[in-house]
């Protein structure tokens, strides 16, 4: 929202410098520092961010995945989904 402080860490990638250089570029808005890097295997929070982009993700792509995949999206949203419209499944 408009007028909110930003920080953003991120999981360590190996294109780390290609994508603080392009953050800083783009100007994005609210963003009070440049980017953080850690290893998420250190970091339980980082695990769980992950887990849920990766949810976001698979469930915006048509055709998501497999039958397992499929089988178990529904008990894994469920646990977090936000509660509201802020995501939107895809086609």
């Amino acid at each position: 929202a408009r007028g909110e402080e930003l920080l953003v860490f991120v999981d360590e990638v190996s294109y780390r410098d290609h994508l603080r250089e392009r953050v800083m570029r783009d100007a994005v808005p609210g963003l009070i520092d440049t980017l953080h890097f850690a290893h998420s295997s250190f970091s339980r929070p980082m695990q769980a961010a992950d887990l849920c982009a990766y949810l976001v993700r698979r469930r915006a792509l048509p055709a998501a995945g497999s039958a397992r995949f499929r089988a178990i999206d529904p008990w894994l949203w469920e646990a977090i989904a936000p509660k509201g419209d802020l995501v939107q499944e895809g086609p």
